[in-house]
């Protein structure tokens, strides 16, 4: 279970740093006019504080509650937060980063992870279900590496760390 918090402490941290914002940045940007195509680093600043914000927010709260949950070893609540975090997962698959930001597709690749990680501790009770979730979980923290790599190449801005 210690893979599965830090890997899940790491994928908070990133999240938080990605996809988390001042809203009234988004607002002030809306405001203005547009003359031009917005540069890469105004669209990933425009969906970062955009809907995706408060998505963000519940995947970050369902990842710290994994992470607590596996700290205390209660595999019942690691189980059902790794569920949560997996539904979330899917719902933030509505809203894409900007291709210019990233142009692999990793955000795509981290929230099939770690929604497929939701699914296979569903899929099994117990310590199984949490060890058929560490495996796409393993895959996370490199693709957040590639992520974070890509959104500061592309934007300018500082790579999302944890």
């Amino acid at each position: 279970m210690k893979t599965i918090s830090t890997v899940v402490l790491l994928a908070a941290g990133t999240v938080l740093a990605s996809g988390c914002g001042s809203h009234a940045a988004s607002q002030a940007a809306a405001a203005a006019p547009a003359t031009t195509a917005a540069s890469c680093h105004d669209q990933y600043q425009d969906w970062k504080n955009g809907p995706v914000h408060a998505e963000v927010k519940k995947l970050v709260a369902a990842l710290k509650s994994v992470q607590s949950a596996g700290a205390a070893e209660d595999i019942s609540l690691t189980e059902s937060g790794l569920k949560r975090v997996g539904k979330v997962a899917h719902q933030l698959q509505s809203y894409p980063i900007p291709a210019c930001a990233d142009p692999a597709g990793d955000w795509g690749k981290v929230l099939a992870r770690l929604r497929a990680a939701g699914d296979n501790v569903g899929s099994m009770s117990g310590l199984l279900g949490l060890v058929a979730a560490e495996a796409p979980l393993k895959k996370v923290k490199p693709l957040l590496g590639k992520l974070g790599a890509e959104v500061k190449h592309s934007t300018g801005q500082s790579a999302p760390t944890s």
